[in-house]
């Protein structure tokens, strides 16, 4: 059990994410996966809006903060690791700070107060620095032992974090799955190193 922590916790992170999109958004009059940010449905007023922030938003971010942890301690001490899961705990802090600065009623078009403004910083430099810490690791993973196809995996999820982070224009009709893009892509890698620390 200790030897899979970190593929546990990876997973459970990612189950809690996908529970709270799934179930949230089927419950929520209206919403589309397409064109609406996960965010939306933990905004202040949503129907679900407590559920989707401390049944969804916490777990994902403790979880990934956590495995964070765990993973960095079984892999090799170099500066591109630092770096990478530097990059990492940025983008799992922004799961907690949405828990605790929300989308306002009306995000994202109709809000710019001082909970949206800490949310969307925080939360678009996770999104930012993703393809930048995915990259980093999968250089880092080229020298690691038993590494499998473990680089493949890291440029293939920088890339889609790119493309997603590209195409993520409010005004889209496909912003939600450009944010989805991005969120899978980490995703799938923390539950790949996850699979190779645990080995």
């Amino acid at each position: 059990m200790i030897q899979r922590l970190p593929l546990i916790l990876a997973s459970l992170g990612a189950m809690f994410l996908l529970l709270l999109v799934l179930v949230g958004g089927a419950f929520s009059p209206g919403y589309s996966h397409l064109s609406q940010y996960i965010s939306e449905l933990g905004a202040m007023g949503a129907p679900y809006e407590m559920l989707v922030r401390f049944g969804g938003f916490l777990p994902a971010g403790a979880f990934l903060a956590l495995f964070n942890i765990a993973a960095t301690k079984r892999l090799p001490e170099t500066k591109l690791v630092t770096w990478g899961q530097l990059g990492l705990s940025i983008f799992a802090m922004g799961y907690i700070v949405a828990v605790i600065f929300p989308c306002e009623p009306g995000c994202p078009e109709e809000s710019d107060g001082v909970s949206q403004s800490i949310h969307n910083l925080v939360g678009m430099a996770g999104y930012v620095v993703a393809p930048v810490f995915l990259t980093v690791l999968g250089i880092a993973a080229r020298t690691w032992p038993n590494r499998g196809n473990l680089p493949i995996v890291a440029f293939t999820c920088a890339g889609v974090a790119l493309l997603g982070l590209i195409s993520l224009n409010p005004e889209s009709s496909y912003v939600g799955l450009s944010q989805r893009a991005i969120e899978a892509s980490v995703w799938v890698w923390a539950l790949a190193l996850g699979r190779y620390v645990s080995r």
